[in-house]
């Protein structure tokens, strides 16, 4: 019967649109699948990048979390890894002085009667101000840019003043203090001890870049603290 034939056409599916159509449906669910298998994969990443006790510094001896780009808001985080940088330059700084220290205990000058002195300061000052910088005033600033709080901000402020008022002290070179700076390099080059006066030299070009370097951090941070609100009454509160 051409009715039934043609009635049988029009309900009888057509086979080669059923396979491009499971072959769609199949690459769709692939798709879904390999986009939640990305998915699970970023965020197992972000919750073992900020989960509580995943030490990673210092890198050496792991006792405290730090990571920049999670913890510190996009917008602060240029002048947070400056502030890096700043506590880095410091840490040279002090093994720079160290060496210049010890070369001219080495090589002994006569005019130079505090080298024994100087030596042992910087030895001393090499081990205490490491730590004490960082605790005292780049652990608060990366606190106060973390959370916003009046009250971090201010212990940067008191601690990286006096920071700032050491590293100009540090480059003058006083005899006795262990700062290896402009009074100890002059001595060391008009007596012709070369090495010992390189190191020196070194030594004060650090000084002195890393003073202007906190001094201009040291506004940055504190014009940025006056546009947020903060004050000292918040501070107190906290």
């Amino acid at each position: 019967d051409p009715y039934a034939v043609q009635q049988s056409s029009k309900l009888s599916p057509n086979p080669a649109s059923n396979n491009e159509t499971t072959t769609r449906e199949e690459a769709l669910r692939k798709k879904e699948a390999e986009l939640a298998e990305r998915e699970r994969e970023l965020d197992e990443r972000q919750r073992q990048a900020v989960r509580p006790g995943a030490n990673n510094f210092p890198p050496c001896f792991p006792i405290m979390y730090l990571n920049i780009p999670v913890e510190i808001p996009i917008q602060h985080q240029p002048v947070v890894w400056w502030l890096y940088r700043e506590w880095l330059l410091f840490e040279i700084t002090l093994v720079l002085n160290f060496i210049a220290c010890l070369c001219v205990l080495v090589s002994h000058p006569e005019s130079i009667t505090s080298a024994p002195t100087s030596m042992g300061v910087a030895v001393t000052e090499l081990f205490t101000h490491t730590a004490a910088s960082f605790f005292l005033w780049y652990r608060p600033v990366y606190n106060a840019y973390m959370k916003d709080t009046s009250l971090y901000y201010y212990f940067f402020f008191v601690f990286n003043g006096f920071h700032i008022l050491y590293t100009f002290y540090m480059a003058i070179g006083i005899p006795s203090t262990g700062g290896a700076g402009l009074i100890l390099l002059v001595t060391l080059f008009s007596d012709h001890f070369i090495t010992s006066a390189i190191f020196t030299l070194l030594a004060t070009i650090c000084w002195i870049v890393m003073g202007f370097m906190a001094l201009f951090l040291y506004k940055k941070t504190y014009d940025h603290y006056k546009a947020a609100g903060h004050t000292f009454q918040e501070a107190k509160q906290e």
